[in-house]
């Protein structure tokens, strides 16, 4: 296929521009499978935390734990949106003027995920 109105080049044009969508498209898969593997392992340990939950303190607790899940899997799900954010004020502290890359957002989404995890380790080693 010929794009029309071009010069004597556009058949080099033609073939660099299917080798950039080619590289794109590459580049889309690699992501999109890196935010699938991401949201998969988070939400399934987001799952096993709820029947520990029940055994250790039941009904309140289970919503408490449920809760507390939201931030950290917003975090890594929704990592380059949340990052993207400005104008944000938490309390009375500074406003966030400038966007935080995606990957520090899901970076500090996994630290909170699994905190609960390190501090029974930590808890654990001391009794």
């Amino acid at each position: 296929m010929k794009l029309p109105h071009l010069n004597d080049n556009s058949e080099s044009f033609e073939k660099l521009m299917v080798e950039m969508v080619a590289e794109d498209y590459v580049l889309i898969r690699k992501e999109r499978r890196r935010r699938l593997i991401h949201r998969v392992a988070s939400g399934s340990l987001a799952l096993i935390y709820i029947p520990f939950a029940t055994f250790m303190g039941g009904g309140y607790f289970v919503i408490k734990v449920i809760l507390f899940l939201i931030l950290p899997l917003s975090a890594i799900w929704f990592s380059d949106y949340m990052g993207g954010l400005t104008g944000v004020a938490f309390g009375h502290g500074p406003v966030i003027t400038v966007p935080t890359p995606g990957s520090i957002v899901r970076f500090l989404g996994w630290i909170m995920l699994l905190g609960p995890i390190w501090w029974f380790a930590i808890v654990a080693m001391i009794s």
